[in-house]
């Protein structure tokens, strides 16, 4: 049976961090909600000592063939797909080629739904991109949709 606990998060803007300046326990995170940053404690430095973590959290791990690295700033991410090396932007799905290749993602402009091909058949990888008309645009959509 799971617990039903909740954990929290310290959290406050950094003008607020900066003046209170606590000094968080061992490994207890401290959250930036204004620039999205965060700072995991050592249990002895105060907050001004303390570097912003460059860790990227676990929650954005999407999975085997996601790529995901983080600005030096910290507020920045960088998503990849490793075997994916172009994408292909089809007015509909009838224009898509009849055996695609699975190292290409299929945007149909018309309907902004983006496909992959399996090997067999092509199979929608991720809800309507709202409109968008730019393959580039539809798949990093569809990374931070799925991803973040």
């Amino acid at each position: 049976m799971p617990v039903n606990d909740l954990i929290t998060i310290r959290k406050g803007t950094a003008s607020q961090w900066s003046s209170s300046n606590p000094t968080l326990a061992s490994g207890e995170p401290g959250y930036e909600s204004d620039t999205g940053l965060f700072k995991i404690g050592n249990g002895s430095s105060a907050w001004n000592s303390l570097s912003y973590s460059s860790v990227i959290p676990s929650g954005l791990i999407g999975g085997s063939n996601i790529n995901i690295s983080l600005g030096s700033n910290g507020s920045t991410a960088t998503i990849g797909v490793s075997g994916l090396n172009s994408i292909a932007s089809y007015s509909t799905t009838s224009n898509f080629p009849a055996t695609g290749s699975t190292s290409v993602y299929y945007l149909a402009t018309d309907t902004s739904r983006l496909y992959q091909w399996t090997g067999s058949q092509y199979v929608e990888v991720g809800p309507p991109m709202g409109g968008i008309a730019n393959a580039q645009a539809a798949i990093n959509l569809y990374l931070w949709s799925n991803f973040r």
